[in-house]
């Protein structure tokens, strides 16, 4: 018996859903269309765009999610392919050789609040007790 993580059931509507954000993110990975010099949607930042895994993005596309994703984690998803098909969202590399994304007609990339990656702070290090070392008993 297989065990994976226990979520609601599937629905018509919300398995429709699933599917046609598939497609989209398929799209987006072997379409041509969004492949090339200045035209690449990059789904590593895409994903991180709207604070979701990669490996979340990769698992819906190959039919490998073991769960129905929250209403939540579907508008972020939606949201993140709103941004490409419908503000024109791309990346492209810059001479540092790393990947910049930006609007066409030069547009702000603004991203709401609820959509944002939830910060992650490191842990301060532990506080010492005495300044003084500890006395070794004789």
């Amino acid at each position: 018996m297989k065990r994976g993580r226990v979520g609601r059931p599937k629905t018509r509507s919300s398995e429709q859903e699933l599917d046609a954000i598939r497609r989209e993110l398929l799209r987006f990975r072997y379409d041509p269309e969004f492949k090339g010099r200045g035209n690449r949607v990059s789904l590593r930042h895409l994903a991180r765009l709207v604070g979701l895994p990669r490996s979340l993005l990769y698992e819906i596309m190959h039919r490998q999610l073991r769960f129905n994703p929250s209403p939540h984690l579907r508008r972020r998803l939606r949201y993140a392919i709103d941004l490409v098909l419908v503000h024109g969202l791309r990346w492209h590399r810059h001479k540092d050789r790393l990947w910049h994304a930006h609007m066409p007609h030069g547009g702000k990339l603004e991203i709401p609040l609820e959509m944002m990656p939830e910060q992650k702070f490191a842990r301060p290090p532990p506080r010492r007790r005495s300044a003084h070392p500890r006395r070794v008993a004789a």
